[in-house]
């Protein structure tokens, strides 16, 4: 990494300019690809779970010719920028039943010169800063199981994340690129998070203590729980606080929430539970509940109710 200033008599420095330089070995001159090509590198820093270790991305995505190539690093001809994308990132890995297998999973963010989160359109997918490289290698042995069911569920009109495959390079030692840092290919995910691209919901701030606006803008889930998680126990369902995440929920917001799925459980036991006014129709978006539930039933999914499941609700509407 080489990081550059100006500094002149009497006047102020200049601004950082900087830039990263991967050594690549010759044996890789001739790889290509037709999918996005990602390299990241660490330094010598080993990646491990729960905490993010510095690294840096950077991107190659196919040219005119079809194919993405390393090849420019040598020179890009014509001027031509080598490369699509250069800039700080954090890594870590990821996954619980997958995390001591071989092939790991990756918590990848992109950041800017000063460390922050830096949204950017990674593999062509909407800019955002927080991704995920996952490795469908075991459980997944086509590929293409995660990719297709989340097509399908943003095609009925559910909230999925959006996918891309791309071919990955991890380089955690010293000396060049080498083939041996080639991870294999893996599938470029959106990672789970409130935002305009990902799940549109209002930000949840402390300063929301009461209605209405204490009464969106929050993501849960069904999952195990997270380091330093406790989650709450609701509507005789155990679920965990994702968004905002639990260290940052207000007593007052913690009190709704238990709340509001201790009302929707009480109605769910009632004997009106089916009664369009009284019942269940006026705490969840039911359209959306059946899709999903038909959607996890016809790909057979083995974490369907119990795992990986999340909820969010809009302020003012109902529950999704």
């Amino acid at each position: 990494e080489l990081r550059v200033r100006a500094f002149a008599d009497g006047a102020r420095p200049g601004p950082v300019a900087a830039a990263v330089f991967t050594l690549v070995a010759p044996e890789l001159r001739e790889f290509s690809s037709d999918l996005p090509v990602f390299v990241v590198s660490t330094a010598g820093d080993a990646i491990r779970p729960k905490s993010f270790v510095d690294a840096h991305l950077t991107t190659f995505e196919p040219r005119e010719s079809g194919r993405a190539s390393l090849a420019g690093l040598w020179g890009a001809e014509g001027g031509e920028r080598a490369f699509d994308l250069s800039m700080p990132a954090g890594i870590k890995t990821r996954g619980s039943s997958t995390l001591e297998r071989p092939e790991k999973s990756y918590g990848l963010e992109v950041r800017d010169e000063t460390g922050r989160d830096s949204p950017a359109a990674l593999g062509g997918l909407p800019p955002d800063a927080d991704w995920v490289l996952y490795a469908p290698h075991n459980f997944d042995q086509s590929h293409l199981r995660n990719a297709l069911c989340y097509e399908l569920a943003t095609r009925m009109g559910l909230s999925a994340p959006r996918t891309r495959f791309v071919e990955l390079f991890v380089h955690g030692g010293e000396g060049p690129l080498r083939p041996d840092d080639y991870v294999g290919l893996y599938l470029l995910v959106e990672r789970i998070s409130p935002g305009r691209h990902r799940v549109d919901v209002e930000e949840l701030e402390p300063k929301h203590d009461r209605e209405p606006a204490i009464t969106g803008g929050d993501i849960r889930k069904v999952d195990r729980r997270g380091p330093g998680e406790s989650g709450f126990v609701a509507g005789g369902q155990e679920m965990q606080y994702f968004y905002p995440k639990e260290r940052h929920i207000t007593d007052p917001q913690r009190r709704w929430l238990v709340q509001y799925f201790d009302g929707l459980g009480s109605v769910m036991n009632a004997i009106h539970f089916d009664d369009e006014d009284l019942g269940y129709a006026g705490w969840i978006d039911v359209d959306n509940w059946v899709d999903f539930h038909l959607f996890n039933e016809y790909t057979k999914n083995p974490d369907a109710y119990t795992l990986s499941t999340y909820f969010h609700k809009r302020r003012g509407g109902k529950l999704r």
